[in-house]
């Protein structure tokens, strides 16, 4: 699996620094909101600045404008050409309903927040245990939160089936939910090293995989067999322009 993903990632490594590119384009009036929601829970400290930091990746990373990308992954990695008006023509058919998705995933994250930042004042056993779950409730609800945007794009349902859809599959597999997440965390942390990495090719490769991944869980209700990896030669690697 790893090896037919490597050679989708080689064959459009243009093509996710180019989406990736206009995703940090268009992205940016969601970065300016979660640059102000860091600094807000920044200046505040504590859980305030936890909740800074997790509804700034919400608004980066699952914004509306991510659809171009998930839209591109979801042809490259069924073989099919993609082109950018097809990327664009997603994002405006499904803005309204990303939108609606994302709010609905801030609003989550914040009541949780919340519970937890008022838990953690109670000094008995309660308040810890009930700190404890709220906690627990938090980081299952931001893993499954990626899983919504792969099926988005593919299965053309509506916001509530998406996040049903998105809910079954995380139940029905979740160590492979669980996996999704920590690539992320460690595509985050490979583009906060390269400083720029994560808008210049490192995020569109994670959607990539994130969206190759999301294709063979579904292949088990859709009937659709895995595709065989193709066989190619390191030689191919080194010089493409022999074949």
């Amino acid at each position: 699996m790893l090896s037919r993903f490597f050679w989708i990632c080689y064959d459009n490594l243009g093509g996710l620094f180019l989406i990736n590119l206009i995703w940090s384009l268009l992205n940016v009036p969601y970065l300016i909101l979660a640059y102000g929601l860091w600094q807000i829970g920044f200046n505040f400290g504590g859980v305030y600045l936890w909740a800074g930091v997790l509804l700034a990746v919400d608004l980066v990373f699952h914004s509306p404008t991510t659809l171009i990308i998930y839209s591109s992954a979801s042809n490259w990695v069924r073989g099919h050409e993609n082109k950018l008006s097809t990327s664009f023509a997603v994002l405006k058919k499904y803005f309204l309903r990303a939108q609606l998705l994302q709010f609905v995933s801030l609003l989550i994250k914040l009541i949780l927040l919340m519970n937890v930042s008022f838990y953690s004042q109670m000094s008995d056993w309660i308040g810890l245990l009930l700190t404890g779950l709220m906690m627990w409730a938090l980081f299952i609800f931001l893993i499954f939160s990626f899983q919504i945007y792969p099926l988005l794009v593919t299965q053309e349902t509506t916001v509530i089936k998406t996040i049903k859809f998105a809910l079954m599959l995380s139940i029905s597999h979740p160590i492979q939910t669980i996996w999704n997440f920590f690539v992320f965390v460690l595509y985050a942390l490979l583009g906060i090293i390269s400083g720029v990495g994560l808008f210049m090719g490192i995020y569109a490769t994670y959607v990539l995989w994130a969206t190759y991944r999301s294709k063979n869980i579904l292949s088990v209700y859709t009937g659709e067999s895995p595709e065989p990896v193709p066989s190619r030669s390191f030689r191919e690697l080194i010089r493409p322009w022999e074949n």
